[in-house]
Parts: C-alpha cells; structure tokens; sequence
C-alpha cells in the first residue's frame, strides 16, 4: 500500500492539472472512511506535500481539492501531526498566506480553510 500512496503523492506534481487535481482526491478518499491509511501517509509527507500543492500550483483545481483533502485527513492523529507540526510549509504559513494572497478571494478555497480549521480544533477521529 506504500507503494500506491507514494505513487499518488508523486502525481501531485505532474505537469498535467487534472493529474494533480485527481491525484489529491484520490489522497483524501482513501482515507475518508477510516484511518488505516493515516500513518502511512503521515510517513510518505502527503500532507505536507498537499500544503504546497495549496501554496504553489498555478492551478485553482488542484489547490482547492489538496486542502479538501487535508481537511480529511486532519481528523487522524498521524495526519494530523504531520499538518501542526509541518515546516515547509507550516500550517501557520499556509492558513497566513491563503489569507493574504490572490487565493483569498476564491469562496472555495475560503470555504476549505474554514473546514480545515474547524478540524483540526476538534477531537481525533478514533480510527
């Protein structure tokens, strides 16, 4: 399973968009049933992987649906850690930028941070 999670982070920085965009939905659902998958992810850098995709892709779609998708990954201890105490990007950095930048008047993406803090303010998800 490494391998396909590995294989899907790489995909995040394909040249094609709808690669990127695809590669970071398939991220979030596997693990938006449970967390079986969590540490596993924690361990490849996906989230901190879809933190850049959100900061630097060029492309709004794969931006939107990589911070979708931290959002679902944030309720599981590892992903979670890993979102907190990221450094390149840090969570601080990313909320801060999204605030400042272009990015903050698309309603989706605003709508996603949202989303995304309201997560990480609540309780882990027990699986």
């Amino acid at each position: 399973m490494v391998e396909s999670v590995e294989v899907l982070r790489d995909a995040l920085s394909d040249n094609d968009e709808k690669t990127r965009a695809n590669a970071a939905g398939a991220l979030g659902n596997l693990i938006r049933n449970g967390g079986k998958l969590a540490p596993i992810m924690a361990d490849c850098m996906v989230p901190e992987t879809l933190m850049q995709v959100v900061l630097e892709d060029k492309e709004v779609s794969p931006q939107r649906i990589s911070l979708f998708s931290l959002g679902t990954m944030s309720v599981y201890a590892s992903c979670r850690q890993s979102i907190l105490n990221g450094t390149n990007p840090s969570i601080n950095e990313l909320f801060r930028k999204l605030k400042e930048g272009d990015k903050r008047s698309d309603d989706t993406i605003q709508k996603y941070i949202t989303r995304l803090k309201q997560k990480l303010n609540h309780p882990l998800s027990d699986s």
